[in-house]
């Protein structure tokens, strides 16, 4: 049997193994004019059950989607669930701020979208105003006349109670003297005039000693001294009512005279805000301004340092800490946890050391995380990262 011809092919040159492509099958001048491509390639079952899934805006729902890894499950989604934005509820954003009744439990502000950062901007406008107004009204001709006629009246009430005890003092010759102290201070001591000199009480013996003090004049002058001791504490007490007196008197005219600042500056944020909870954190605000109007004036000054060695802010306590920002939001907000652990999923509260083993926090320090961020939006996890945190 007669075998077959081999048949003769043409060679190829290494040029014909690859093929060409002809732009001008093309419809478009560049793939930027394309619209991307969204779902996953042969999932169409798939992507209608995740689109009615997602329509079910009502608490409990949620979407499970199995698959291979990089299969494009959460870029799909994503893309999916931006593109349905417009069915988004309104946005919020979320503050904290200091609750002077109980700083333990600080309060929680809700915004709508951009009044939070507009809120935290007024409050630190006002405050910066009252640094500036309160120690010039208290520097006022008005108010600084006011207070010299108070410090005056102080003085005459104290020098009149000084000058009745010193007249006991002489009829009973006695008289009053400031007897220096270990520290550099002094106290008030009544000492006895003996031979028109003012002798210490203890030095009393010497005199009997040499004979110019008998034993019973001695003794009266004890009694007497014992005596004087009582009224002299009596005194002090007497005194220390007229010095509380006049800090009160003087602390109610501070606040008379800035509570017309206070009030009108304060007043001005008030009536952009119509939220009950921010209207009683604003009446809080007021309220310890003219409790503490001594950090106003700059009684307490910026850079001074705690025992723990923490520097001391006090107008700290004004600040308005913004968790939720959602100001730049356009769209229904999608995140991607990536890392499911606790913290980034529920936020947490840093902590601060002193150095020395102790540990501080405050409402400045309280962060979101993203089941907050995702607010009024879509929430996507990897399950098996979510069962590895438990």
């Amino acid at each position: 049997m007669a075998h077959p011809k081999p048949t003769k092919h043409e060679e190829l040159k290494p040029e014909d193994l690859r093929w060409n492509c002809d732009p001008d099958i093309f419809e478009f001048e560049s793939t930027s004019d394309l619209e991307p491509m969204e779902g996953i390639i042969g999932q169409e079952r798939a992507l209608k059950a995740i689109r009615l899934g997602v329509d079910l805006r009502s608490p409990g729902y949620n979407i499970f989607i199995a698959g291979l890894s990089g299969s494009g499950k959460a870029s799909s989604v994503k893309k999916m669930l931006e593109k349905i934005s417009s069915n988004c509820p309104p946005l919020c954003d979320y503050a904290y701020v200091n609750n002077f009744k109980n700083p333990d439990t600080p309060i929680l502000l809700t915004f709508p979208v951009g009044k939070a950062k507009q809120f935290r901007q007024d409050l630190s406008s006002a405050i910066g105003i009252l640094k500036n107004r309160i120690p010039q009204t208290l520097d006022s001709d008005m108010f600084t006349e006011r207070r010299k006629q108070l410090v005056q009246e102080y003085n005459e009430q104290e020098q009149a109670l000084m000058n009745d005890f010193d007249q006991k003092l002489k009829e009973d010759n006695f008289t009053l003297v400031q007897v220096k102290v270990d520290g550099g201070g002094a106290r008030p001591d009544i000492y006895p005039i003996i031979d028109e000199k003012p002798v210490p009480i203890y030095q009393l013996d010497e005199k009997i000693k040499d004979g110019s003090l008998t034993k019973t004049d001695a003794k009266a002058i004890i009694n007497k001294y014992n005596e004087l001791q009582q009224d002299l504490k009596v005194i002090f007490k007497e005194g220390l009512k007229i010095s509380q007196n006049f800090e009160k008197k003087l602390l109610d005219i501070e606040k008379a005279a800035v509570e017309m600042v206070v009030k009108s500056v304060i007043d001005n944020i008030r009536d952009r805000y119509d939220d009950a909870k921010v209207l009683d954190f604003i009446d809080q605000v007021e309220n310890n301004i003219m409790e503490n109007v001594q950090v106003f004036k700059g009684l307490k000054p910026e850079g001074q340092m705690t025992p723990e060695g923490f520097e001391i802010d006090y107008f700290k306590e004004y600040d308005v800490n913004i968790i939720l920002d959602n100001s730049e939001t356009k769209d229904c907000p999608v995140i991607i946890e990536t890392s499911p652990n606790f913290i980034n999923l529920f936020g947490t509260i840093e902590k601060v050391s002193d150095g020395r083993g102790g540990w501080y926090s405050d409402f400045t320090k309280i962060k979101a995380g993203s089941m907050l961020k995702a607010n009024g939006g879509y929430l996507i996890l990897d399950i098996e990262q979510v069962l590895r945190s438990p």
